[in-house]
């Protein structure tokens, strides 16, 4: 179950770093066009009919992009700290539980999955360890 989990934190980590790319493009995207509303507005004027209403489109977007890009980074954080806690020698539960709740939360499967399998792995870790210490 552990290399299962690690399996599907791999993956999720994978697509949560496209994610911060395509927040990264979105942002970049956001302080063109509020650089130079005009262009947007010249461009589609059926959407935007004033400077205004793209200067405030663009704002949106930035700060739409910015809260995005920071709750990816934290997800990737906790991602990282849970592929680690598998094979840490410890029983730490609270990584995978994390993971599980991002998951659903999230909607993200391989987090969600990822986790329940490392909640397992850490809990058959602990019945192995316990096993051994009473064959001595």
């Amino acid at each position: 179950m552990g290399k299962a989990s690690k399996v599907l934190y791999t993956i999720g980590k994978v697509f949560n770093i496209i994610e911060i790319v395509f927040l990264v493009v979105l942002l970049v995207g956001g302080i063109i066009i509020n650089a130079s509303p005009e262009m947007l507005v010249e461009s589609m004027p059926e959407a935007y009919e004033t400077v205004e209403m793209a200067k405030a489109a663009s704002v949106g977007l930035i700060v739409a992009a910015i809260i995005g890009l920071i709750v990816s980074i934290v997800v990737l954080i906790f991602a990282i700290r849970a592929k680690k806690a598998v094979d840490d020698g410890k029983k730490n539960l609270a990584p995978h539980i994390i993971m599980v709740v991002i998951g659903v939360i999230s909607g993200d499967m391989f987090y969600l999955l990822g986790g329940i399998f490392g909640i397992i792995a850490e809990s058959d870790s602990g019945k192995k360890e316990t096993l051994t210490e009473n064959d001595n």
